[in-house]
C-alpha cells in the first residue's frame, strides 16, 4: 500500500518485508535521481558539430556506420568532433597537426592500410585531386568495431580552412574515395541566415 506515492505498513509494528524494501528503494531512487535520457546515436552528434561549423563538411555517406562504434568509442569521436570544430574555428591550430591532436589525447596517424582519395572542384573544376592516410584513430589489434576511425582531408582554400569528414566509423575494410564541389556547400553566410 502507499501513502502520496510512499511505501507505507498499515500496522503498529510492522514487519519489514522484502517487497516493501523494494518498494521504498525505488521511491528513494525515483525521488533523488531523475530520469535520465537515453544517449542520442553517435551520428546526431557528428551531425551537429558539422551544423556548427560550415566549414568542417560531411562527404557522402561518412558516417553510415559511425552508429556501430562501441559505447566506449563514443567519447572518442566526440573529443574528435570538438577538436575538428576548433581547428576550423580557429583557421588552423598554429602548431603542428601532430602535436595540436597529441594535447586533446587523440591519436593522428598518418601512415595505415586505408588511403583516402578526395576530388575537390569549385564550380566543375577540379582544384584537388589526392590521395592521403591521415586519420584519428582509437583502438589497434582489435575487431573491426572497437577500432574507431575518423578519416579526413584538410584544405585550405582562400584562407579559409577546410576540413572533409570522408569516413566516421569501424576500421574500413578498403579504400575511400570520394567528390565534393565547394561550390555546391553552403556558405556561412546562408547557414546563419544572412543572405
Amino acid at each position: 500500500m502507499e501513502v502520496d506515492g510512499w511505501p507505507y505498513l498499515h500496522s503498529p509494528r510492522p514487519k519489514v518485508t522484502e517487497p516493501f524494501l523494494d518498494a521504498l528503494f525505488d521511491a528513494l531512487m525515483g525521488a533523488l535521481v531523475d530520469e535520465v535520457a537515453p544517449e542520442p546515436p553517435l551520428s546526431r552528434h557528428v551531425s551537429k558539430a558539422v551544423a556548427a561549423s560550415p566549414r568542417l563538411v560531411l562527404i557522402g555517406d561518412a558516417i553510415a556506420l559511425c552508429d556501430e562504434l562501441s559505447d566506449y568509442r563514443h567519447g572518442f569521436v566526440t573529443t574528435a568532433m570538438e577538436a575538428f570544430v576548433e581547428l576550423v574555428a580557429g583557421n588552423g591550430c598554429g602548431v603542428g597537426l601532430d602535436e595540436f591532436f597529441k594535447t586533446r589525447n587523440l591519436h593522428f596517424a598518418k601512415t595505415g592500410c586505408i588511403q583516402t582519395k578526395l576530388e575537390i572542384s569549385v564550380n566543375s573544376k577540379v582544384i584537388r585531386d589526392e590521395v592521403h592516410h591521415i586519420h584519428l584513430k582509437s583502438g589497434d589489434r582489435t575487431s573491426p568495431q572497437e577500432a574507431a576511425r575518423i578519416y579526413f582531408q584538410m584544405l585550405a582554400h582562400e584562407q579559409l580552412l577546410w576540413i572533409f569528414l570522408l569516413y566516421v566509423g569501424p576500421h574500413p575494410e578498403i579504400n575511400i574515395t570520394r567528390k565534393i564541389d565547394l561550390a555546391k556547400c553552403p556558405s556561412e553566410t546562408e547557414l546563419n541566415g544572412v543572405a
